[in-house]
């Protein structure tokens, strides 16, 4: 089943000039759209009456368009507000290109998507405006119309945003005056997308104050610059990304939005019963030649409103453990529940039982690091490593890490150097932002030994999530970050790190496995060219994804 799209895409064709352009007539036009048509991207489109006839011939070609009712040139907005009014055109233009009329078209933009807003044909949350023939300006055009197909599937962190691509920053000022003589690429203006409350918004400041600005210069301008008047005066507010009239244009901030994953196969595993308790998150290695997968239990779960409710007569949450051997179709065989005998003292707590642990490798043995309260000498988390036994079904040699902070810890990923005929390195991610690595010393306390700056502040979000897998050169996992809400919403993101300095290299795109929700990945692996996650879904529901490396994920360097 493909993912449902979530973005209209609308655009308008009409006919402006007296005399058509031999080389970009209504054919060349038509010929480049097709090519977004061919996306299956949903598209609203706007004519003229007298060019409706040739389109209906493309809305019986292409499910994904839609013609809305016609609207003739002398019904816009723009000219309607303009009809009776004396106005001068911009002195810096191309007389032949800049009419007018194509000023007016240009400033409709707007006014057409809040029209496909009312139409409302597929149903979708966001809605996007993208220029007829834009498609003449892409270059790499197969990865810009992934880029595309992935924007129409994706869905935005806000809920309430109006985001447009421009050229320049936003600088100290530029008057009025400025604005009505030249062209200012402050906005590109072939592309933008909003939700329906922001565009709805960007059109009422047209219809209220696109006159102010042709009144107070006496002139009417191109939309990006009307666009930067409308900022400055402050009448709306708008995100800006960085961008140019190229293949950039539609190449979104990745902090702006998640996607979901395409291509995808899923796998439910049947775990053993065990009362008042629900499998939840796992967490896999490649150990001795076996597949292992230690698979956490929990006695709660969460309802649709993203409240917990526990299985426990004295609201006590309890987790135990389960391993279990993978065969070669990633199947879980010999089941079995792993004890605790740690060797450390307990505490009464409303916390019970090893909570998300992580199997690592070291020297040749099999360990985990995981989180717990109540063997913390803190009464608040701590991280706890120690062997583990897979099939005496044991967890035991349990040491309490110190926080290098001293403050409550949880998520810590386990790296492992390993060096020739010398025994391993442990290090331990800690933090992203900065990226900070550690190990622990001699009094069982995490000191931090490397340190890198991440110039983007959407890292003080991010928080461990799986184990690091060696690709080529780079240790790749996974990680994630969080949104409040009911229920509170998780995303992830695959990262790089170099192999040997732990630098960090580059990430993808944030995604989402199943739903938007809450989702949590702690198992990772990468074979035959597939990435592997072992994901939960409302700490319950555990589950196998499988997904080509070739073309799901983007990358952004740090």
């Amino acid at each position: 089943m493909n993912p449902k799209q979530t973005v209209t895409f609308v655009t308008a064709y009409y006919d402006i000039y007296d005399n058509q352009n031999i080389n970009r007539d209504m054919e060349w036009r038509i010929t480049h759209f097709e090519n977004l048509l061919n996306l299956g991207i949903q598209i609203c489109l706007f004519v003229e009456k007298k060019h409706l006839g040739r389109f209906i011939e493309l809305e019986k070609k292409y499910s994904n368009l839609k013609l809305a009712d016609p609207i003739e040139f002398d019904s816009l907005l723009i000219y309607k507000l303009l009809e009776n009014t004396t106005y001068n055109m911009p002195k810096k233009r191309n007389a032949t290109k800049d009419t007018d009329k194509y000023l007016m078209l240009m400033n409709s933009k707007p006014e057409f998507v809040n029209k496909a807003i009312e139409h409302d044909f597929f149903r979708t949350d966001y809605y996007a405006w993208i220029d007829f023939s834009i498609d003449y300006v892409f270059k790499n055009k197969d990865l810009t119309y992934k880029t595309i197909q992935a924007l129409s599937q994706s869905y935005m962190l806000d809920a309430s945003f109006l985001l447009i691509p421009g050229c320049y920053e936003i600088m100290d000022y530029v008057s009025p005056q400025f604005l009505s003589n030249e062209i200012f690429w402050r906005y590109c203006g072939g592309f933008f997308i909003g939700s329906k409350d922001k565009i709805q918004e960007f059109y009422n400041v047209y219809e209220n104050h696109f006159m102010e600005f042709v009144k107070e210069t006496g002139k009417i301008s191109w939309e990006v610059n009307i666009w930067c008047w409308f900022e400055y005066k402050k009448y709306i507010d708008i995100s800006f990304y960085i961008s140019d009239h190229n293949d950039r244009i539609v190449n979104i901030p990745y902090d702006c939005f998640v996607s979901p994953l395409f291509n995808t196969s899923v796998g439910f595993y049947e775990y053993p019963f065990y009362k008042c308790y629900e499998p939840s998150s796992a967490s896999y290695i490649l150990y001795d030649n076996k597949h292992i997968l230690n698979t956490r239990y929990v006695n709660y779960w969460y309802n649709g409103s993203g409240t917990m409710d526990i299985n426990d007569k004295e609201g006590i949450i309890k987790s135990k453990n389960i391993s279990c051997i993978l065969d070669n179709s990633w199947n879980p065989t010999n089941f079995k529940e792993i004890h605790e005998n740690l060797g450390i003292a307990r505490q009464p707590c409303s916390f019970l039982g090893l909570e998300d642990i992580r199997l690592f490798e070291y020297n040749g043995g099999l360990c985990f690091i995981a989180t717990s309260v109540e063997h913390s000498p803190y009464y608040y988390n701590s991280m706890i490593i120690g062997k583990y036994d897979y099939e005496k079904g044991e967890c035991y040699d349990g040491r309490v890490i110190g926080s290098p902070f001293n403050r409550l810890e949880k998520n810590w990923i386990p790296i492992v150097k390993k060096q020739d005929n010398e025994k391993d390195n442990l290090f331990f991610i800690y933090s992203w932002y900065p990226l900070q690595i550690g190990r622990i010393n001699e009094e069982d306390k995490l000191i931090i030994e490397h340190r890198f700056q991440i110039k983007d502040e959407f890292f003080k979000n991010i928080r461990g999530s799986s184990c690091f897998i060696e690709k080529e050169h780079t240790l790749v996992g996974v990680v994630h970050f969080s949104i409040d809400g009911s229920p509170r919403k998780y995303f992830h993101m695959l990262v790089a790190l170099d192999k040997e300095t732990f630098k960090p290299l580059y990430h993808s795109n944030c995604f989402f496995f199943s739903s938007i929700g809450i989702e949590y990945c702690m198992g990772f692996n990468i074979i035959d060219e597939h990435y592997l996650f072992w994901i939960s879904q409302n700490d319950r529901e555990p589950c196998l994804v499988k997904v080509p490396q070739s073309s799901t994920f983007y990358a952004f360097s740090f």
